[in-house]
């Protein structure tokens, strides 16, 4: 069975409606960081391990020497897919994609170059079959594999305090993206984003101009 590329799924922007209309939500939230780096997933079915960028499946390419990471936990995913099948999460060769950001330094090449992290990892924040997000708690209980930490978690008026711009709590060493917004009981997710990775829109330079999101940042991690 062939292990086939699927982006990432779309998360909302968090905004000042969004936050009106949840502050009545009683159920548990949580925020977690936005890492400054490369978006990364594994894709297995219970057999195979492939890698992806962004944008496409990785096969010899260098992108910021991922293959260190992918030997380290190609094995460890393996067992997570087993953990969740034994579990009946998924059916039996069903394509589970473990999502997050690759992060830090491999001999000399660094993923984002106004961020440290130390030693090039991979970070989970997201697993996804068929499209459709697990519950958060899958990603908690996932074993082997580092997380994008857990900012906070509570009630969304709790939750939605804390500021989105602070040192990252993976070792301090840059200023985060922000963090994510996720319900797993309602299902909601949200970006929020602090003003320094904010996106611009930019403009097409065309008569009918389509908005084209990007940052300076985001060129560098496709």
């Amino acid at each position: 069975m062939t292990l086939e590329f699927e982006r990432y799924p779309t998360i909302d922007t968090f905004s000042e409606k969004i936050k009106m209309r949840c502050l009545r939500s009683v159920e548990k939230w949580y925020a977690v960081e936005k890492i400054h780096g490369a978006n990364y997933q594994f894709i297995t079915n219970g057999v195979g391990v492939q890698s992806a960028s962004r944008n496409r499946i990785l096969t010899s390419e260098v992108f910021f020497n991922h293959k260190v990471v992918f030997d380290r936990y190609a094995g460890v995913v393996r067992e997570n897919y087993q953990r969740l099948l034994d579990g009946g999460v998924i059916g039996q060769h069903q394509t589970v994609r473990f999502f997050g950001e690759l992060a830090g330094e491999a001999d000399g090449l660094k993923v984002q170059q106004n961020a440290d992290y130390g030693a090039l990892d991979f970070y989970l924040f997201d697993i996804v079959v068929d499209g459709v997000r697990l519950p958060y708690h899958h990603v908690i209980d996932a074993v082997g594999l580092k997380k994008a930490p857990i900012v906070t978690s509570g009630a969304f008026a709790e939750v939605i305090q804390h500021g989105n711009k602070f040192p990252t709590l993976v070792d301090g060493s840059c200023t985060c993206e922000g963090y994510i917004l996720r319900c797993d009981a309602s299902g909601e997710v949200y970006k929020f984003k602090n003003d320094l990775f904010v996106e611009k829109v930019v403009g097409s330079g065309l008569q009918h101009q389509y908005p084209l999101y990007v940052t300076e940042n985001r060129v560098r991690a496709v």
